[in-house]
């Protein structure tokens, strides 16, 4: 610690002279500040929970409001510079902000951080203006020496002195810090003060030492010579004793009236909901909103600092609170986010259900409030009486009792809301303002909009205080025009959510007509879903007849208007408004916890069916999943799936699914697809891929597996290729996947009834190519399809080219005419070929040499060269041979540069092309072209008339696009 040793100032006030050492005072502020201010309590209850504030404090948004406009502060020690629209240093700040959003840590730091620069930054800058001063003199000295001894005239001189008076204002201005020109800093907390308390009194009874040297008056005679030179702090103003300032003589309202010390800086916080009247407009507002999303990530990364064991799961924590909408809202609040931080801390998870979340919020502002406000052993029993009965009080979730709630019918008096086990009490605190955030979210019937804001008439008087304090509740008061109002709403729409299921699933139990009263207003799927918050709250707080009650009622609406049929298949993950999308039914089953068989009979007929799609669309799609796949309701679907589609995965959570397919013993088809952002080189885990192959193996009904993923699937490979059941399987594709080719060819072997192989952007040499063609060519006897993007295939594709052959899919392969010539010699072979398609190739002039072979294929009816770089002349040989393929129905040379010869090949022997249902040609054509354009539709006018009711598309693109597609849509 610093030590300043100077002689006493002699301050005078009137005819009377003080005695006082500046620097005495300042070494016991700073003394103070940093044994006091230093740390963080995180945890008001628990005095071991703290952090050093110069660790975890991370800058807050602060917007100042003025006629102008708003402006964010860069910097939160801003806050003691700022000036009013006229230039003039501001000496009233007012920081407004809601409970928990740092209003207290942010003065606390300011006057934590004002001790510190002080000491170590004020001495340097004074220093470093020193320096300079001498620097620049002696730049001076020698721009006049160079005049004199070098007689360059006045002018380098000059430019000289200037470079120096110009360095020595530029780093002088760099070097101040907003904090450093104040030479005393006090920190007042309001809540503590009695009425009529000073300044003064104040400062002694909450900073200084009872043994302080600093004398009262001195102190007093200092501040008022020289105000401009002191910073105050004033914390709390919303729950300051006095707030209606009716201006007791020295109070220290006076200093907040603007009555003293006009010219001495304060900055002032408090919450919105408090107005300083017409004392207002001497105050710069600013508005204090919490972190920026930025700052919520910096923070997160300060909190977990030196715990290294917990900080390689950061990111895992930060992306949970990216995915829900409503977590990524609420961590910008500050002691929301701290306690996120908590609960994470302790075994890296957040509670499992969104209600189960809230109730830690709510009971940890219920116990900060009693700590607070000196109910510290009510703090305790909650804490005992929870960790003693958690499963009579914790989250309600005591589903069998009938008696949680007291059946007291004076239920809006404070004294009788209270029961005396402090757990009831604040349980029956909740309710009580529950049945105001109900009324809101449920208004009379000529009230569309849902009421967010209240008056404090609406609530109980005493216990709206209660939830003012806590911060559950706020108080703002708005201006319309000429007129101003009081207004009140809670923390955040979610908390009043939250507090009117607590109120509603009480009404179960005491009153069962308004109970259901409120379900029936819920009468349409559509308001049902902008009720769902509401609803997931509802089922973690009920128990299990109340919770039933619920789900019946939304299964009626998720049922109603579909008739009787039987839907074919459920979705979960995709739209919530999807007619198959079961997620919001099993994210009320989820947020229950409900395990009961008894639930199966009312849900089940909803769940049988064949097939089911999931989709990770929504965030809490895999807990969900998760929970489902364990309760006996979800082993009971799962036993009848037989085709399961995982669509959209992302790539870190493909754990759930051998989970899933485990579940499954009657499946026999797997689409498993990862979601994949551009540049993303993330990989599977290969434990989880091996665990996948272990359940594909064992799975007796498998036909058909699809697997688009990046991943190493070496051990799948060699799961399936021993698998007892492989004989069965009839369709592959791998794509996006690594492989060594001696597991994929072990697998081929055994694999005598496959009819379809994909194979899409793989990686594998000739080498590998050649061995895997060779094991198809020895083993696979009536492959079907193929689809593979390996240019080395081409080169073995003899082997495979059989009359079985019914698909070939080469499409993006990097074909060259020298592979298409290869193809075309062994087409004649593959007669019974349905589909070609080699599309995104460089083909040229090699399709001469394929039409000449396809006219063996008369049974095509797909033929695709899309962006093949074809040329005139190919596309001429091959629409001569139309005849040979009478049962073409679509045929497809869009995105080439073909000329007029092309088009009027095609359309002079299109009709050849009895089944033709799809043209596709897209033609990029000039103005000067524009003839070629009405040569061909005047052929079309004369052919396809007869095939008006067969031919489905056809696409001309041209700059004379409204022409061209008016003409086409009369023959079309």
């Amino acid at each position: 610690m610093f030590k300043f040793y100077s002689k006493p100032i002699l301050l005078s006030s009137g005819n009377t002279h003080y005695a006082f050492d500046l620097n005495i005072c300042k070494q016991e502020l700073h003394t103070s500040y940093q044994h006091t201010l230093s740390k963080v309590q995180l945890l008001p209850w628990c005095d071991d929970e703290t952090k050093e504030i110069a660790d975890i404090y991370v800058n807050l948004e602060l917007e100042e409001t003025a006629n102008s406009g708003t402006s964010v502060l860069d910097n939160n020690e801003d806050l003691a510079s700022l000036q009013t629209s006229e230039g003039i240093p501001a000496t009233r700040v007012l920081v407004k902000g809601l409970a928990g959003s740092g209003k207290s840590t942010l003065l606390t730091r300011l006057a934590y951080s004002w001790s510190k620069q002080k000491n170590d930054v004020g001495k340097t800058v004074k220093s470093t203006y020193l320096t300079l001063d001498v620097v620049s003199l002696l730049i001076a000295l020698i721009g006049i020496s160079l005049e004199i001894w070098l007689r360059l005239g006045l002018g380098l001189g000059l430019v000289v002195c200037a470079i120096g008076m110009f360095a020595y204002s530029n780093l002088k201005q760099k070097g101040k810090v907003p904090l450093a020109k104040f030479e005393l800093v006090f920190i007042i907390c309001l809540r503590e003060l009695q009425k009529g308390c000073n300044l003064i009194d104040a400062i002694f009874e909450q900073i200084l030492a009872d043994d302080t040297k600093v004398p009262k008056k001195g102190l007093r005679s200092y501040i008022e010579s020289n105000p401009n030179k002191v910073l105050i702090l004033l914390d709390g103003f919303d729950e300051y004793v006095d707030k209606n300032l009716s201006g007791e003589e020295n109070g220290i309202e006076r200093i907040i009236m603007f009555q003293e010390l006009r010219e001495c800086p304060v900055i002032l916080t408090t919450r919105p909901y408090e107005s300083l009247g017409r004392y207002q407009s001497y105050y710069i507002s600013v508005k204090l909103t919490g972190f920026s999303p930025a700052n919520v990530r910096l923070y997160i990364t300060k909190f977990f600092s030196g715990q290294t064991e917990i900080a390689e799961e950061l990111d895992n924590f930060y992306k949970r609170l990216q995915e829900s909408e409503l977590l990524n809202s609420l961590s910008t609040i500050p002691v929301i986010l701290m306690l996120l931080c908590l609960l994470w801390e302790d075994d890296q998870t957040l509670p499992q259900t969104q209600s189960q979340l809230y109730q830690n919020f709510a009971l940890f502002l219920w116990r900060r409030h009693c700590v607070r406000y000196g109910k510290q052993r009510m703090s305790m029993e909650i804490l005992s009486s929870q960790n003693e009965n958690d499963d009579d009080y914790e989250g309600d979730n005591d589903r069998d009792s009938n008696d949680k709630y007291s059946d007291n019918d004076d239920s809006d008096k404070v004294e009788k809301v209270m029961p005396k086990h402090p757990m009831y009490q604040f349980t029956e605190f909740l309710q009580v303002l529950g049945s105001v955030a109900l009324t809101g979210l449920f208004p009379k019937k000529n009230i569309q909009k849902e009421q967010l804001t209240f008056h404090d008439k609406d609530f109980d008087a005493s216990l709206f205080q209660i939830g003012c304090q806590m911060g559950i509740l706020t108080k703002e008061r708005l201006r319309s025009k000429l007129n101003t109002r009081s207004t009140v709403t809670f923390l955040h729409k979610s908390f009043q959510e939250y507090c009117a299921a607590t109120y509603l699933t009480s009404l179960f139990d005491k009153d069962k007509d308004q109970f259901y009263g409120v379900l029936k207003r819920i009468n349409t799927w559509g308001l049902f879903l902008s009720k769902i918050e509401l609803i997931k709250f509802c089922c973690g707080c009920a128990n299990n007849a109340g919770f039933e009650s619920i789900l019946e009622n939304v299964i009626q609406l998720f049922t109603m208007g579909k008739g009787p049929n039987k839907a074919s298949k459920i979705q979960i993950g995709y739209s919530l408004n999807n007619e198959f999308d079961i997620t919001a039914i099993l994210t009320l089953l989820y947020e229950s916890q409900c395990k009961d068989d008894d639930l199966t009979r009312t849900i089940q007929p909803l769940l049988s069916v064949e097939t089911l799609e999931i989709r990770n669309y929504h965030p809490q799609t895999l807990p969900i999943l998760h929970h489902f796949v364990k309760t006996p309701l979800g082993l009971s679907t799962l036993h009848c799936i037989k085709t399961v589609d995982f669509d959209d995965h992302p790539i870190d959570s493909l754990d759930v699914i051998p989970d899933t397919i485990s579940c499954m013993p009657s499946i026999r088809t797997v689409r498993i697809e990862t979601k994949q952002n551009y540049g993303d080189r993330s990989v599977a885990n290969k434990t989880v891929v091996d665990k996948l192959g272990k359940q594909l193996a064992a799975s007796s009904e498998m036909f058909k597996i699809e697997l688009r993923a990046p991943a190493d699937i070496d051990n799948l490979l060699r799961h399936l290729s021993s698998s007892p059941h492989a004989h069965k399987y009839g369709a592959i594709t791998f794509s996006k996947v690594t492989f060594t080719s001696t597991n994929m060819v072990k697998l081929l072997s055994n694999l005598k009834n496959l009819k379809n192989l994909y194979l899409r952007d793989i990686d594998a040499s000739a080498n590998d190519t050649a061995s895997l063609f060779d094991a198809i060519q020895s083993s696979i006897n009536e492959l079907s399809f193929i689809h593979i993007n390996v240019a080395s295939a081409v080169s073995h594709i003899g082997h495979i080219m059989t009359p079985h052959l019914h698909m070939l899919i080469l499409r993006s392969v990097c074909l060259k005419e020298a592979h298409i010539e290869i193809l075309s010699r062994f087409l004649p072979k593959a007669f019974n070929l349905q589909a070609l398609i080699l599309s995104t190739n460089t083909i040229r002039m090699a399709i001469v040499s394929l039409a000449k072979q396809l006219q063996y294929c008369t049974k095509l009816n797909d033929l695709r060269f899309i962006d093949s770089q074809i040329t005139d002349s190919g596309v001429c040989e091959l629409a001569q041979r139309f005849h040979h393929l009478p049962d073409l129905s679509r045929f497809d040379i869009s995105m080439n540069h073909l000329g007029n010869s092309a088009l009027d090949a095609v359309f002079k022997h299109m009709h050849h092309l009895p089944k033709l249902r799809r043209l596709d040609i897209s033609v990029t054509v000039d103005n000067q072209c524009t003839p070629l354009v009405k040569d061909c539709l005047a052929v079309i006018g004369e052919i396809v008339p007869q095939k008006a009711s067969k031919l489905e598309i056809l696409i001309i693109d041209t700059d004379d696009v409204q022409s061209i597609c008016y003409a086409a849509s009369k023959y079309v």
